[in-house]
């Protein structure tokens, strides 16, 4: 006897009559239902896949599961999610090409490659379309992402000068320091020509 008949068998004994546990028939999900059902967990997954790249994106890849990030895009795509996961990926290399540099651009892309490897190496030459590295070079050397990282990292230095200035006036500045003494005897030249 097959263990389903046996679970069949004492159910139908034991608890049809108990008065503690009813059984309740699930309704069935129409197929449009279902479809419903199957977008918004695409949606949902999507989502996820952007903020796993946005993760590896600010440098903190350590904190990701690679086979987790890995199965979410292989699924998508072999769902037929393919060209939304696609687009996604390019949006984002595009935005981190705008304000990061060469170097931990390369690290977050090579990542990127490895975890949407089945998308770069087999969806994109069947819809051809290039690949995800082919994409993030590109994204990387358009004028406007070049002017805009220059006018990013110009800012930067901007902030870190007025930061290292305020330091380097206090210790110039400081009672009996040099600052202090060149000013002292400027100030003695400008009051001896008034009088």
């Amino acid at each position: 006897m097959s263990l389903f008949v046996c679970f069949k068998k004492l159910l139908a004994a034991n608890l049809s009559n108990s008065p503690h546990l009813r059984l309740v028939r699930v309704p069935e999900t129409s197929n449009r239902d279902r479809k419903l059902m199957r977008m918004y967990e695409a949606q949902f997954h999507l989502r996820q896949v952007v903020d796993d790249v946005n993760v590896i994106a600010r440098g903190q890849a350590r904190f990701l599961i690679f086979e987790t990030v890995y199965r979410r895009q292989f699924n998508l795509v072999t769902h037929g999610y393919g060209e939304n996961v696609y687009w996604c990926l390019r949006e984002v290399l595009r935005q981190m090409s705008l304000c990061m540099r060469k170097k931990a651009f390369d690290e977050a892309v090579r990542l990127i490659y490895d975890t949407s490897l089945h998308l770069s190496e087999r969806w994109c030459p069947q819809h051809g379309l290039p690949d995800i590295a082919w994409s993030a070079a590109h994204a990387y050397d358009r004028p406007v992402a070049r002017r805009w990282r220059r006018a990013l990292f110009m800012v930067r230095w901007e902030c870190r000068l007025n930061r290292w200035r305020e330091v380097f006036t206090e210790q110039w500045l400081r009672p009996g320091g040099l600052g202090e003494q060149n000013l002292a005897v400027h100030f003695r030249e400008c009051a001896d020509s008034f009088g």
